[in-house]
């Protein structure tokens, strides 16, 4: 973490305005937790790269992170606008409409995902937001059957929204053995409040060196 910091200061100081590296400034800022640089990188790599999904994509991100499901919406609308058939995409806008509870909304577009495993993913998460624990299941053990060691991450997630603490844990794991890119985003994600006063949330963020 240290070095990407380096790397990404250097990057600023060489171009300040290139939207490559304030969406990479972005992301960092995100994963160690600085909401605060992390909104105001996304801003401005959306204002120097306005027709990079990306840059909405993480704007979109830090606004459900600051509890400003709103103006996520408004940027995640931009960014499926830009790529269509971005999971990440569709399910974080899913999740801003989940946010302010807008069940029926989330599912219909959650439903009209392309790729098969973001549909599962989607799927199971609004229903979970719903207290829809069986329908959340038939999607939910689908991931796990089919992609336990590539979605490792997301099924946490799943279990975390639920508030299965155990299973949410052991599911960090495995994503921790399978280095899992998913664990860059967890710190901040809202799916894991339920556990954030559990004693192996601090522990697991330390262990991942984005907390000391």
């Amino acid at each position: 973490w240290g070095r990407a910091q380096e790397a990404v200061s250097r990057a600023l100081e060489l171009a300040p305005g290139l939207g490559d590296a304030l969406l990479v400034a972005a992301v960092l800022s995100y994963a160690l937790g600085r909401l605060d640089d992390a909104l105001a990188y996304a801003r401005r790599s959306v204002e120097m790269s306005p027709l990079d999904a990306g840059g909405y994509l993480h704007l979109g991100r830090s606004y459900i992170a600051a509890r400003m499901p709103a103006e996520a919406e408004r940027a995640m609308r931009k960014g499926l606008e830009l790529s269509p058939k971005s999971a990440s995409t569709r399910g974080i806008l899913s999740t801003s409409l989940l946010e302010q509870g807008r069940f029926d909304e989330a599912l219909a577009l959650v439903r009209e995902e392309p790729l098969e495993w973001g549909r599962q993913y989607g799927l199971a998460m609004a229903y979970a937001a719903m207290g829809r624990i069986e329908e959340s299941d038939e999607h939910l053990l689908t991931m796990v059957r089919d992609h336990p060691d590539t979605l490792a991450y997301q099924i946490a997630s799943i279990y975390a929204r639920r508030g299965d603490a155990e299973r949410t844990f052991e599911w960090l794991e495995h994503a921790y053995r399978t280095r899992d890119s998913g664990l860059v985003v967890m710190q901040l994600s809202t799916s894991f409040r339920s556990v954030h006063d559990d004693p192996r949330w601090d522990a697991f963020l330390r262990k991942l060196g984005v907390r000391a």
